[in-house]
């Protein structure tokens, strides 16, 4: 009886099959790390940039507008 056992080496073709795989997703790997490593330049210094810009303390907040609320007749006012 002929029982089932693992290959210990690969069929050239899987080989072949892996190398192409490799060949074909390399241009979207680099793209991907490209896109990572720009994201991750840009927001280094924005994020220095925006360290160094005063805070408002909090009684420094000025009012804001007025909320609108409806008048008698329940409509709100025109701007």
């Amino acid at each position: 009886m002929d029982t089932l056992r693992p290959e210990t080496s690969a069929r050239p073709s899987d080989w072949l099959l892996l190398f192409a795989m490799l060949v074909l997703l390399s241009p979207l790997l680099l793209a991907l790390s490209a896109l990572v490593l720009l994201v991750v330049v840009t927001a280094i210094p924005v994020l220095l940039l925006l360290s160094f810009l005063p805070q408002p303390s909090p009684g420094d907040e000025k009012p804001g507008p007025e909320p609108m609320t409806p008048d008698d007749d329940g409509l709100l006012p025109a701007l």
